[in-house]
């Protein structure tokens, strides 16, 4: 196991422990988000481009997009 495994395994029970203990639906949530950084980061950050761009903050070359004032 490398090193990144063994904190992900870490930081993921400490999470879950928390949020058995709170019943808290946000830190479950982030128990989600945490274990498909791990599994795969390269895909997270796809997708969080994506949304970027989607909502019209990047540009498709990958720059912020200008806003004109007129």
């Amino acid at each position: 196991m490398d090193l990144i495994t063994g904190a992900g395994i870490v930081t993921k029970g400490a999470l879950y422990g928390a949020g058995q203990a709170l019943g808290h639906q946000c830190v479950k949530r982030h128990i989600n988000d945490f274990e498909q950084v791990v599994n795969d980061p390269q895909q997270v950050w796809d997708d969080g481009w994506q949304k970027d761009y989607e909502a019209g903050g990047i540009s498709s070359w990958g720059q912020e997009e200008e806003i004109e004032t007129a």
